[in-house]
């Protein structure tokens, strides 16, 4: 391999979600690099505003909307001459570099075939936990065909996430490298998010504990929303983000429950932000809700960076990040007054939060840092 391989990044989602904030930092860090994107969006966007190389397919819709809940045989057979065409643009794409680097299952899935055919080095840059809680069977099985047969690396987002590809493959020896995601800790203000403080949100006498996260069942806004039940009136909540895969139902269902007598105008949505960070700044607390096992958690890390007491679910990569009761606080998943007791206790604990918020904001700096996240990929891609 060439001291300086050229490198092409394939990502095919349309918004910035917490696999493609990763991305744009590793590209930033390797200029030589390229991404390849299948839609216009969000992630567009945000490359050409950080004046990233990249390349956009257009591919067609109907490809793009076979999710990962919602991919079945029927709906791919039905779609397979589209899904060839798109197989070969990628590969007409794929062939000027020398490591395709996958950063999702489908871009995986469509771009996999091709770069081995033209004997490419492939990474797959793994940021989900490969379980039935997040995928169909069928999913699970087609991805495990790829990771198995054309993937010469595995990078994984959390020991949690390595554990999961390895159970889907027993009898597979795969090359897995844990990385855990780095984050930027230049926490500033952006001029366009000056709007936010608790005087315009009409909440400069409440507690604010926030949610941070794309609107879906398993990352439990509702439980944070049922915790206010138990809480006194004063609390409030910030639910930070918006449905992006279906899960409009899910969103109409919270603000169901936020239009209870006991939570009026207690619950305060917010559609989603490539930049949550001014608002997480307002929070008195950071709260990360999932009932499924979280791949990584990087609401987590900002919200140590942001020197707030954070409080997660007990499972996945959330348990790779916090030290119980030593940098953050770690609770049982689904249960709203357990929630409530624990942000009673940080209130009524000053001293103790301050201590645990001190600890939780040196770990992330010693831990989770955007430079030495890149530099291990740097690592890898030059070795492979």
């Amino acid at each position: 391999m060439d001291k300086h391989p050229r490198i092409l990044f394939i990502d095919q989602a349309k918004d910035v979600g917490g696999a493609e904030l990763s991305l744009i930092s590793i590209a930033k860090s390797l200029p030589e690099s390229e991404i390849l994107a299948f839609v216009e969006g969000t992630f567009t966007d945000a490359l050409e505003k950080n004046g990233i190389n990249h390349e956009c397919l257009n591919l067609d819709a109907e490809i793009l909307s076979l999710s990962k809940e919602k991919a079945n045989l029927i709906r791919i057979v039905l779609s397979f001459s589209k899904l060839i065409f798109s197989m070969l643009k990628i590969s007409s794409v794929i062939k000027n570099f020398d490591v395709i680097v996958f950063n999702t299952q489908k871009s995986l899935i469509l771009g996999a075939i091709a770069a081995k055919f033209q004997r490419k080095k492939t990474i797959f840059f793994l940021h989900d936990i490969l379980s039935i809680d997040h995928f169909n069977k069928f999913n699970l099985l087609l991805i495990n065909i790829f990771t198995a047969n054309f993937c010469d690396v595995i990078i994984a987002n959390s020991r949690a996430t390595a554990r999961a590809v390895e159970k889907l493959n027993p009898k597979k020896k795969l090359k897995i490298k844990v990385i855990h995601i780095g984050i930027s800790q230049k926490i500033e203000l952006k001029n366009d998010n000056k709007i936010f403080t608790k005087k315009s949100l009409g909440l400069s006498k409440n507690k604010i504990v926030g949610s941070f996260s794309r609107i879906a069942r398993w990352k439990g806004q509702h439980i944070l929303i049922e915790s206010l039940e138990h809480l006194p009136k004063y609390i409030h909540c910030l639910i930070v983000g918006s449905p992006f895969f279906g899960e409009e139902a899910y969103y109409g269902y919270l603000q169901q429950i936020a239009s209870r007598p006991i939570l009026k105008d207690r619950v305060h949505f917010i559609p989603f932000k490539t930049d949550p960070l001014s608002l997480m700044r307002l929070c008195d607390i950071v709260t990360h809700n999932s009932t499924a096992p979280e791949p990584f958690g990087r609401i987590i890390v900002e919200g140590m960076l942001c020197k707030k007491p954070v409080i997660a679910t007990n499972m996945g990569g959330a348990k790779e990040i916090i030290r119980n009761n030593k940098s953050g606080y770690l609770i049982e998943p689904g249960d709203p007054q357990l929630l409530a007791r624990t942000i009673l206790a940080i209130f009524s604990n000053k001293d103790e939060a301050r201590s645990i918020t001190k600890e939780a904001y040196e770990t992330a700096v010693r831990n989770f840092s955007e430079d030495k996240m890149t530099a291990r990929i740097k690592k890898i891609i030059n070795n492979i």
